[in-house]
């Protein structure tokens, strides 16, 4: 018998904090490990519980950056064997961990996952390519790796332009953007995936959840746990 039915249980995030701000010198892994931490305290489950750590990263921007989700669920309190998986989708990067989870759950993989976006673009290096092999003369440019890094060398567009391109492509306006996520912000409860006849969809659940995630120096995280149902 599998899992129907996915909710979130409690989540937590850090505060906001400015561009080169009061975070500054906080790597993402270690923010990500601070909501964490407080995510698992107000659901009151053990540590012991969680089958799987899933966190959406963009910019791996601290040196143990690599190690991502395993660190943050050690750093968390789990126990040692439980595994890990670092995501990335851009911007959609904390969402997809969260769908993630939900599928480990919904195909009976796990009971418990600790899900969500870590981020602290502050901390991204400045870097000199080719330094390894040597340099030529006059070689050793410095390259900003979040400006370079933020730019999609496909179309030559920064992410933000290629979001005014899509605006005006579309037709929305700022009243229109700003008004639908005025809508949104007004639903206090969150969202609980439910299968329905064979198709899933969205419905209200009360649950606690963390907040959206958004650029620079913030995350959320979220504890999904599957309720089994009669088949």
């Amino acid at each position: 018998m599998f899992p129907t039915d996915v909710v979130i249980v409690a989540g937590a995030r850090t505060p906001m904090a400015r561009y080169s701000g009061a975070f500054s010198d906080v790597s993402a892994i270690d923010l990500a490990a601070h909501a964490s931490k407080e995510a698992t305290r107000r659901s009151g489950v053990d540590p012991d519980e969680f089958d799987h750590v899933v966190f959406g990263n963009v910019m791996q921007t601290s040196a143990d950056a690599i190690y991502g989700a395993r660190h943050v669920g050690l750093k968390a309190g789990l126990k040692i064997e439980t595994p890990a998986v670092t995501v990335n989708r851009l911007c959609g990067s904390g969402i997809e961990a969260i769908a993630q989870g939900a599928q480990r759950l919904l195909l009976g993989e796990a009971t418990m996952v600790l899900a969500g976006g870590m981020e602290n673009m502050t901390q991204a290096p400045f870097v000199i390519r080719g330094l390894r092999n040597g340099l030529k003369l006059g070689g050793g440019a410095l390259e900003d790796s979040l400006m370079a890094g933020l730019t999609d060398t496909y179309c030559g567009l920064p992410m933000a332009l290629t979001a005014e391109k899509l605006a005006e492509q579309y037709g929305i306006t700022r009243k229109d953007a700003d008004a639908r996520t005025k809508r949104a912000g007004s639903n206090k409860s969150s969202c609980q995936w439910r299968s329905s006849g064979g198709r899933k969809r969205w419905s209200s659940a009360k649950t606690i959840t963390g907040g959206q995630t958004r650029p620079w120096k913030s995350w959320k995280n979220c504890r999904l746990r599957s309720r089994k149902t009669a088949s």
